[in-house]
């Protein structure tokens, strides 16, 4: 990324349900990157109602790499994590014929490594329906010429810890 400092994300699959994350940050040069949040507690989001699909089809085209990328979003998902705190992804159901199956988002979902506070409660939340609030980037694969992946970070502060920016939602 032409707006980015550092080194390069990995996603690796592992042998259970969720994906574990071993990511060096692009960091970008938007600041802190928390997102505000107006008088009566609620975010101020440039894409409120983010789907999976628009976040990983923006990761094959370069303009809306470079429009999205900083923006702030929410996204609707079923939380699925390895407990580890600091990262997780989410998943949807989609009808297929006569079945339902589960279509997981190809995403990075992650804290910001710069935070130092509590880490987000994963237990409590798995397999239930969380809205996450965090800001749109792409980080370029590894070895591919010109591939990214998208991302979804959360910029928790002392205001908002990692719990208030993943808010369990009726499915």
């Amino acid at each position: 990324l032409e707006q980015a400092v550092g080194a390069i994300g990995v996603l690796a699959e592992g042998g259970g349900q969720a994906p574990i994350l071993g990511v060096a940050l692009l960091w970008p040069r938007y600041g802190e990157g928390t997102v505000p949040f107006d008088g009566q507690g609620r975010p101020i989001l440039n894409r409120p109602e983010l789907r999976f699909s628009e976040l990983e089809q923006w990761a094959f085209d370069p303009y809306r790499r470079s429009t999205e990328a900083g923006k702030s979003a929410a996204v609707v998902g079923q939380f699925v994590s390895d407990g580890g705190g600091t990262s997780f992804s989410l998943t949807r159901y989609q009808m297929n014929c006569c079945a339902a199956g589960a279509i997981p988002l190809k995403a990075i979902i992650m804290v910001s490594p710069t935070w130092q506070g509590e880490r987000l409660d994963s237990k409590s939340r798995q397999k239930k329906w969380v809205r996450v609030i965090g800001r749109i980037y792409f980080l370029k694969k590894r070895g591919a010429a010109d591939e990214y992946v998208p991302a979804l970070i959360l910029f928790p502060d002392k205001d908002h810890p990692p719990d208030a920016l993943v808010e369990e939602v009726p499915q």
